[in-house]
């Protein structure tokens, strides 16, 4: 069990010395010079527990133990951009899934088309299937550049793009076991090709779960 933070005391206490402080110094001014000390000090007093208990707001035991429970949120978006440079190479990004999670969606644009003299393919897949969201696509033609909402990209939830993989559709690739999506850009070179821009995003859900009752 985790107990209350005691430094929220410090918002606290300066409320009620800054309350207190006006509260004085108020009550002093309405007043003769100097004939109201004690009743100046009677209202500070007053104000600066009526500040202290108006701040105090200090989270339960119980709060705080929902807290340190709290996961990541339930549906998450990683994202990963390629740069193509000159000569030939292969571009490789990773995102692991966790093990109970739903791959929701793949999806991949070109903000500008590839230049490799030769040829730059792209595969998109997991551990189970090497293409199983997106199929060879030779990212020097498609798809089309997308700056702002330009070009519709590849997406595998709503089968966008004529290389959409397997995994295509539906209600989105559940994975039991943790799995790794691997997205390559494999391209052959001779020094020429450095224009190439791209994003992959991969959107997946991890919710809490809780057992249906049987009636």
């Amino acid at each position: 069990m985790r107990a209350p933070n005691p430094r929220i005391l410090i918002p606290v206490l300066l409320a009620a010395v800054a309350g207190g402080t006006v509260g004085y110094y108020v009550t002093a001014a309405s007043c003769a010079p100097g004939s109201c000390p004690g009743a100046a000090a009677a209202i500070g007093g007053l104000v600066a527990l009526g500040a202290g208990a108006g701040t105090a707001v200090t989270s339960t035991a119980a709060e705080l133990n929902l807290l340190d429970g709290a996961t990541a949120p339930p549906v998450q978006v990683a994202e990963r951009t390629f740069t193509e440079t000159a000569n030939s190479g292969t571009y490789t990004a990773t995102v692991v899934i966790p093990a109970g999670a739903t791959v929701l969606d793949v999806i991949w644009r070109n903000t500008a088309v590839w230049t490799a003299a030769t040829s730059a393919s792209l595969l998109v897949g997991d551990d189970d299937d090497a293409n199983g969201y997106i199929e060879a696509t030779d990212v020097k033609a498609a798809p089309i550049a997308d700056v702002n909402g330009a070009g519709a990209g590849i997406s595998t939830r709503l089968s966008l793009g004529a290389t959409a993989g397997a995994y295509k559709g539906g209600g989105g690739r559940f994975c039991a076991t943790a799995k790794t999506i691997t997205a390559t850009v494999a391209t052959v070179d001779a020094g020429t090709g450095t224009a190439g821009r791209s994003r992959l995003l991969v959107e997946y859900a991890l919710p809490s779960t809780s057992a249906a009752a049987k009636a």
